[in-house]
């Protein structure tokens, strides 16, 4: 049966009208790789990674007819995604500890870096490596609530009112668990970046309210532009280390999703196995 749209697909989405294993077999293409990563990282395993991009792919593929373009296609696959994501996580047990509130999270912080001192050097690729490490096994670590919003914001690339459709929270709430998320990772990488500088004293109130301003620019994708003079040594190490541990999360990017499990969903699709 075919539907029709009002408006054309987004470029690289199916259009709604399309057969379910063609448009299922388009999304597999573009969004495979991402999907198996965000399993990976949310279930910890690959197995499960791959369990996950199966059971989303062939739920997308028996929803599709009911698929009328109201949405993006990409938002749509990946709600299903988050549904069986809680589903998984359901069967392992109850929910994790609640992340300690930001200003809580940033008294926290011990030795920063000071990508700005004079002696300063690029990260090498052995720090780099283990700040991946490190980052990852903190993205494993985060409770999950926190990691869904955390993973879809600043690996997949998601906006705050997009993560709020596809996982069901409002907007303030992503808001708030993305930016725990941001300082708990932050504080986590910090044993393995050089050049620490002692944290030294601040101003509470003025760098939490700065923390605030510049989260809210990372969220939009901007550039945080504050007078000179106005950070703090430590709130300016804080901050450097908070756009470093985003562009570690960016760059952690989409993994291969394993022929043989791209192989299993096409086989699946193709003699209509509901399983």
């Amino acid at each position: 049966m075919s539907h029709s749209s009002t408006n054309p697909p987004p470029p690289g989405d199916p259009d709604p009208g399309s057969n379910p294993s063609d448009a299922v077999q388009q999304l597999m293409r573009a969004h495979g790789g991402m999907l198996y990563g965000l399993g990976r990282r949310f279930c910890g395993n690959e197995d499960e990674a791959a369990d996950l991009v199966q059971e989303t792919m062939l739920e997308a593929f028996r929803s599709w007819p009911t698929f009328r373009g109201d949405a993006k296609a990409t938002t749509w696959l990946y709600r299903i995604a988050a549904r069986t994501c809680q589903r998984m996580h359901q069967k392992k047990g109850p929910a994790a500890a609640e992340l300690p509130a930001d200003d809580i999270l940033l008294d926290q912080c011990g030795l920063v870096w000071m990508a700005s001192t004079e002696d300063a050097s690029p990260l090498n690729d052995a720090v780099r490596a283990e700040a991946r490490q490190r980052l990852e096994a903190a993205i494993a670590d985060l409770p999950v609530e926190y990691r869904m919003p955390l993973v879809l914001k600043e690996i997949v690339g998601f906006s705050g009112p997009e993560i709020a459709d596809i996982t069901g929270m409002n907007e303030t709430t992503v808001r708030v668990r993305v930016h725990r998320a941001r300082l708990a990772l932050r504080k986590a990488i910090e044993l393995s970046l050089p050049n620490p500088s002692a944290t030294g004293d601040y101003e509470s109130s003025i760098c939490r309210d700065l923390l605030d301003a510049k989260q809210a620019a990372m969220d939009r994708g901007v550039d945080f532009e504050i007078p000179p003079g106005v950070l703090t040594g430590r709130c300016k190490a804080v901050f450097e280390s908070l756009d470093l541990t985003q562009d570690m999360c960016q760059a952690l990017g989409a993994d291969d999703l394993p022929d043989p499990v791209a192989t299993r969903i096409t086989d699946a699709m193709a003699s209509g196995d509901d399983a």
